[in-house]
């Protein structure tokens, strides 16, 4: 198992946690103004999506309680996202062969997947938020 992911890097991981606090800390800015001033969700149901980011496209169905309409939109985005952080995920297991690029490529490669997933966010919110 080790063998497996000694591809990845601390740098990785700090990546992966930039992202996931740079789009909590966005989910929580459009969500928490809402909140408290009573004119959007409840401030436990803002932070259980503000934390929930992770889970990219669904946070916006986080947002609103599961409602139906928001939970199709996120579960139709769901591959999209998905299909773009598996491509990104694929890169740090295939075998290549760029020589003292190859690390830079992955760590591009891990970054733009991860963007594509965290980016099922904004686009989730839009919808949920409309």
């Amino acid at each position: 198992m080790k063998r497996m992911f000694h591809r990845f890097t601390k740098m990785h991981w700090w990546i992966l946690l930039g992202f996931y606090g740079a789009f909590t800390a966005l989910s929580l800015l459009l969500l928490l103004p809402g909140s408290l001033t009573g004119h959007g969700d409840t401030l436990a149901r803002s932070l259980a999506a503000s934390v929930g980011s992770f889970s990219g496209p669904f946070t916006g169905a986080i947002a609103r309680g599961f409602q139906s309409c928001c939970l199709q939109f996120s579960l139709g985005l769901c591959p999209y996202c998905g299909s773009i952080l598996g491509i990104g995920l694929l890169f740090q297991f295939v075998p290549l062969h760029f020589g003292r690029f190859e690390h830079g490529f992955r760590l591009t490669t891990w970054s733009l997947g991860l963007l594509g997933w965290f980016g099922g966010v904004l686009i989730s919110f839009g919808h949920a938020l409309s």
